[in-house]
C-alpha cells in the first residue's frame, strides 16, 4: 500500500514535471528555440555525414522539431498513464484519461505559442503530440498484455 501510494506520487510529480518542461519551452521565444533545435540539428546532421548521408538543413531541422514534440508527448502519456494505473480502479477509463489530458496539454502548449515572439499555434503540431501520447499508451498495453499472458 506505502509502495503504490509512493509509486503514484513519483508519477505525479513526472507528470507535473513533463508538463511545465513542455509549456515552458513554448513561452520560449522563436530565436532561442531555433538555436536548440539548430544544435540538435547541428550533430545530427554530423552524424549522418559520417554515412555520407545529407539532408537538406530545412528539412532536418523540421524532423528534428517535430521529433521533439513526439518525444515529449511520448514521455507524457507514459507518466499520465502509469500516474492513472496506480490511482484507479477502472481500467478501460484510464487510457481515454490519460489521452484527453495529453490533449488538452498539447492544446495549451500551441495556445501558449500565441502569444510567444516568433511562434504560432500549429494544429499539426497537436496531433504529432497526441500521436506520441497514444504510441505510448499502446505501447504499454501491449506490455501489460504480454506480461498477463506470460503469467
Amino acid at each position: 500500500m506505502i509502495r503504490e501510494k509512493s509509486k503514484s506520487k513519483v508519477f505525479l510529480i513526472l507528470t507535473i514535471l513533463m508538463t511545465l518542461t513542455i509549456w515552458v519551452n513554448s513561452l520560449l521565444p522563436a530565436n532561442i528555440s531555433s538555436t536548440q533545435s539548430g544544435f540538435f540539428t547541428t550533430m545530427i546532421s554530423s552524424f549522418l555525414s559520417i554515412f555520407s548521408i545529407t539532408v537538406e538543413a530545412n528539412q532536418l531541422s523540421l524532423i528534428v522539431r517535430k521529433s521533439a514534440h513526439f518525444a515529449q508527448f511520448f514521455l507524457l502519456g507514459i507518466f499520465w498513464f502509469q500516474y492513472l494505473y496506480s490511482v484507479m480502479k477502472n481500467q478501460r477509463l484510464i487510457h481515454w484519461l490519460a489521452i484527453l489530458f495529453c490533449l488538452l496539454t498539447a492544446i495549451i502548449d500551441e495556445s501558449i505559442q500565441l502569444f510567444t515572439d516568433g511562434r504560432a499555434f500549429q494544429f499539426t503540431d497537436i496531433l504529432i503530440d497526441l500521436f506520441g501520447s497514444i504510441m505510448a499508451i499502446l505501447a504499454f498495453v501491449f506490455t501489460m498484455y504480454l506480461i498477463k499472458k506470460k503469467r
